[in-house]
């Protein structure tokens, strides 16, 4: 299941750079990452994921979104606990079979259904054995899916630059229990939505989903945090996508 993000179309304008985008940071500030992502592919692909997408809005640094963002800023966001974002690991990891894009994973999130089947598009970002026993942070509440014949049932968080050449996932404090929910401070802990009304609203939280100037995973400049501290991403100034 993914989050797919549009490649913006040319430059935006001086006048858009200055806007402020969510978060109350303004474009212009946000530069973009030349990193090489550490990846098996030799090029990557920015273009839309076909049969493996599930969710799409436009990259939140491009012109048009940059607006959208800002338009969106003055109201309300959602609250982060209509997600239900967990920490889970990864027990079983393999190449889907027929997508060349996709990865299929087992992840232990704590339930005592076993662990959950999710699809998602890293294999020309990751290397399999750098999956395996990872920790990982993963959106329970969205619908079961079937992405290229394969069933699956959540999204795994990520960070990546404007471009989306650089994809990693958000890392999770090695102490941090399995199954436990991601909050974030200030927000007050909440029942997650419905599985049928969660694509709304990943729609309206995106925009608000980012990566600080050190790579910290930010809702509303807010950290996404654990009990044992605080995630993290080698992505700096970036924004944060589910996959």
């Amino acid at each position: 299941m993914k989050l797919s993000l549009k490649k913006s179309e040319g430059n935006a304008s001086s006048s858009a750079n200055t806007k402020k985008a969510a978060g109350g940071v303004t474009v212009k500030q946000i530069q973009a990452q030349n990193q090489k992502p550490n990846s098996p592919a030799s090029t990557v692909s920015s273009s839309g994921s076909g049969s493996s997408s599930r969710f799409s809005f436009s990259n939140p640094f491009s012109k048009s979104s940059s607006t959208k963002a800002t338009t969106a800023a003055t109201g309300p966001p959602p609250p982060i606990t209509s997600l239900d974002i967990r920490v889970g690991r990864v027990t079983k990891v393999w190449a889907h079979e027929k997508d060349a894009k996709l990865y299929c994973f087992e992840i232990d999130i704590g339930t005592k259904d076993g662990p959950r089947q999710i699809a998602s598009s890293l294999r020309s970002h990751m290397y399999e054995k750098d999956l395996n026993e990872r920790m990982v942070l993963v959106v329970c509440n969205t619908k079961k899916q079937k992405l290229s014949g394969f069933a699956s049932h959540g999204m795994i968080l990520c960070a990546t630059n404007r471009d989306k050449s650089v994809i990693k996932l958000v890392d999770v404090p090695i102490d941090a229990k399995i199954g436990e929910r991601v909050v974030v401070p200030g927000h007050a802990s909440g029942e997650p939505v419905a599985e049928k009304k969660v694509e709304k609203v990943v729609e309206k939280i995106a925009p608000y989903l980012r990566t600080s100037q050190y790579g910290v995973p930010v809702y509303c400049g807010k950290p996404l945090s654990t009990s044992a501290g605080v995630c993290t991403s080698p992505v700096k100034d970036g924004f944060v996508l589910e996959n």
